[in-house]
């Protein structure tokens, strides 16, 4: 048996598995923690959605069946209030054709396989995704106060941790890559869901969640409007 190297995937990579079959789960979390990943379990829909809520994932393996609802529905949660760079992998109970797998692609799943696939093959796929990525997720970003690390996935303001969600910190990195300069809203917007913006003004929810978390607790704003225009970091008001 070829022997996987998982040099890709440590603790600061972390993992949600949404499945409600309890011998699956299993078999794919002990795998998961062996290969040095920090992994959530969800064994149903509401307890997903709040683990998404509380924490900044990597990635997400959703089966189809989903106690409470499934894993479609999951799959639509995700693809509109959380950012593109989520990858999901979608495991199926039944044999879909090809309009169906189609579909799912469309709706925003990375990868769809038989729930009878070898979590190895699993581990590889991820170990593959994460090794594209791995050069920015050794990055420090800093602005005066502000510290965030992207690997570790935390933010330090003035020495003090600032807990943000999967969306926020997407947001932060994003404008602190930017900064000085203004980053406009419909570039953030393809930054974190492409082509498949949210049809309502969810990014204005966003922006007004990491300021209370970002800003309101210390004595001057990070973040500023520049209206009509979109958004900009800066360490003194403008």
């Amino acid at each position: 048996m070829t022997e996987l190297n998982f040099r890709s995937l440590s603790s600061a990579t972390r993992v949600l598995v949404a499945y409600s079959d309890d011998v699956l789960s299993e078999s794919l979390l002990n795998e998961l923690e062996f290969a040095g990943v920090t992994v959530d379990y969800a064994g149903n829909f509401l307890t997903a959605m709040h683990l998404l809520s509380e924490h900044v994932f990597d990635f997400i393996f959703v089966s189809d069946k989903l106690i409470g609802g499934t894993g479609t529905k999951l799959v639509t949660q995700v693809r509109s209030h959380l950012p593109r760079n989520l990858v999901i992998f979608y495991s199926y109970s039944h044999k879909l054709n090809l309009d169906e797998r189609l579909n799912l692609y469309r709706q925003g799943v990375d990868d769809v396989y038989c729930e009878l696939t070898p979590v190895r093959e699993q581990l590889a796929k991820l170990n593959a995704i994460a090794s594209r990525t791995q050069s920015d997720e050794h990055s420090i970003l800093t602005l005066g106060p502000l510290r965030l690390d992207i690997k570790n996935r935390q933010v330090l303001r003035d020495g003090q941790e600032v807990k943000l969600t999967q969306t926020g910190f997407q947001i932060l990195k994003k404008l602190l890559k930017s900064s000085p300069n203004v980053v406009a809203k419909q570039e953030l917007e393809w930054d974190l869901w492409r082509d498949e913006p949210p049809t309502t003004d969810v990014l204005r929810s966003h922006m007004y969640h990491l300021r209370r978390q970002l800003d309101k607790p210390f004595g001057f704003p990070l973040i500023h409007t520049i209206h009509g225009h979109g958004f900009k970091l800066l360490q003194q008001a403008h």
